[in-house]
């Protein structure tokens, strides 16, 4: 049973898993990059996450770390052995700046493309605490899961190792024509130039868009982009890498006589996902 059909059967048995999560994870497995899961219960979005990676066929392959304040990264290391395809992380965005920069070296000298981290980050409130930034230029997906855990043990299987492989070969056989490059380019360009952007973005940016254009057209049986996939990428991935301005001096438009009060309201209503709605309204797609 294929990766897909298998989500189709869970839905006909009635088993509650969210369809994003579901699709999120595995273009994160099929790119071997890695995954932020913003959750208001990570215990139990974990396991959620570990639930479909059993229904894959990964159960001796996915391992689940909740991570106390203070861990060291000697003591976390001897788990993270070879075999794992995804490891989860509860907690990880509490721990300390030198735990997730060794965690950060570790995962790119060691795994490179075979290990997949899933960090799933308490949002409470609408207020999530952020990685360190050597973890978080690691990411490549954000996603947010609010729903059910699945409880129950007459649930379909598939054998998803195999796929992975068929999933990359169509990925790279997809096809990005020049519209849609300048269409990608574009919104890229226009989110750092944005007025409630600091620092811009990374140059990785573009590429990152492009490659999950290209693995969400080969897991939909297709071999071109379109521009509403190019919308998608843009929610999905640049939110993670904007630095949104937080204080009123940052903001450009006091150059020009702006009052302060009202850049500072300005200033509290604006986040990442606001920008990126911002920029795709006023950034013409192709036709």
């Amino acid at each position: 049973m294929s990766v897909f059909s298998c989500l189709q059967e869970c839905r006909q048995l009635g088993i509650p898993i969210d369809q994003d999560l579901y699709t999120s994870l595995w273009m994160t497995l099929v790119a071997g990059r890695h995954l932020a899961v913003a959750s208001p219960d990570p215990s139990k979005t974990a396991e959620t996450i570990s639930y479909i990676c059993n229904l894959w066929g990964f159960k001796e392959q996915t391992r689940t770390l909740n991570l106390e304040p203070g861990i060291s990264f000697e003591a976390l290391a001897p788990l993270l052995h070879s075999k794992l395809a995804v490891v989860l992380f509860v907690n990880l965005e509490f721990t300390d700046s030198k735990f997730q920069q060794e965690l950060a070296s570790y995962i790119d000298v060691h795994h490179g493309g075979r290990l997949s981290m899933v960090s799933v980050i308490a949002n409470r409130n609408n207020i999530e605490v952020s990685l360190k930034q050597s973890l978080e230029k690691l990411i490549w997906l954000r996603e947010v899961h609010r729903g059910e855990v699945p409880e129950t043990d007459n649930a379909p299987s598939c054998s998803a190792s195999q796929e992975l492989e068929t999933y990359r070969s169509r990925a790279k056989k997809v096809k990005i024509v020049r519209e849609i490059k300048t269409y990608i380019y574009d919104i890229v360009v226009f989110t750092r130039m944005h007025r409630m952007v600091v620092a811009g973005l990374p140059t990785s940016t573009w590429k990152d868009m492009e490659l999950f254009v290209q693995i969400y057209a080969a897991i939909h049986d297709m071999d071109y982009v379109t521009p509403a996939m190019v919308k998608l990428a843009a929610a999905k991935v640049i939110p993670l890498h904007i630095r949104m301005v937080s204080k009123p001096e940052q903001e450009p438009t006091l150059l020009y006589g702006s009052d302060p009060r009202l850049v500072q309201q300005l200033v509290n209503v604006w986040d990442a996902d606001l920008v990126v709605e911002d920029v795709l309204n006023n950034v013409q797609p192709p036709t």
